[in-house]
C-alpha cells in the first residue's frame, strides 16, 4: 500500500512540476503582453511608466552619483507625434492608418538601435524614444535624422478623391 502511495505521490509531483512550469511560462509571456504595445510590437505606456521609475531609482543612487554614472543631464527623451495622423484615418480608413503607424514606428526603432535606447508607443499617433548617454547635439542630430527618414518614407498609400 505504502509502494503505490509513493508512485501516486511521484506522478503527481512531477504533474505540479509540469504546471508549475506552465504557469510561470505563461506569466512571462502575459507580462511581456502587458507592456507591449499590439500594433506596433513597441513598449507601451506601462513599459514607459515603468523604465521610467528603474531610471529615476537609477539616477537616484548616491553609489551612481559617486561613481560618474548615468547623469539626468546625459538622459534625452523625444516626443514624436505623427502630423496629420487623423486625415489619414479619417480620408483612407484606420486600416491605412495603423499600415502608416507600423511603419513610422519601424523607422523609428531602427533609427535607435543602441541598447540603451527604448522606444514605446505613447499612445494614438505619439512615440516617445528615451535615450540615455546622449547629448544635447547628438540628440538634436538624431531628431532631424528620424524626421528626414519617416518625411522620405513610402507608405504605398493612395488617397482617391471623391470631389
Amino acid at each position: 500500500y505504502i509502494r503505490e502511495l509513493k508512485k501516486k505521490y511521484e506522478k503527481e509531483v512531477v504533474a505540479l512540476s509540469a504546471t508549475i512550469s506552465f504557469l510561470k511560462t505563461s506569466n512571462t509571456s502575459l507580462k511581456e503582453l502587458s507592456l507591449t504595445d499590439p500594433l506596433t510590437g513597441l513598449g507601451n505606456r506601462r513599459s514607459f511608466e515603468a523604465d521610467i521609475q528603474k531610471l529615476d531609482s537609477l539616477f537616484a543612487t548616491e553609489t551612481n552619483r559617486r561613481s560618474g554614472g548615468l547623469a539626468l543631464s546625459n538622459l534625452g527623451v523625444l516626443m514624436i507625434d505623427i502630423d496629420n495622423f487623423k486625415s489619414i484615418n479619417d480620408s483612407i480608413g484606420h486600416d491605412a492608418g495603423d499600415v502608416v503607424l507600423k511603419q513610422v514606428a519601424k523607422i523609428i526603432s531602427d533609427s535607435f538601435p543602441r541598447t540603451n535606447d527604448t522606444v514605446y508607443r505613447w499612445g494614438g499617433e505619439e512615440i516617445v524614444v528615451i535615450l540615455l548617454d546622449v547629448s544635447e547635439n547628438k540628440l538634436v542630430s538624431l531628431a532631424q535624422n528620424v524626421c528626414a527618414k519617416i518625411a522620405a518614407a513610402d507608405f504605398g498609400l493612395t488617397c482617391s478623391s471623391a470631389d
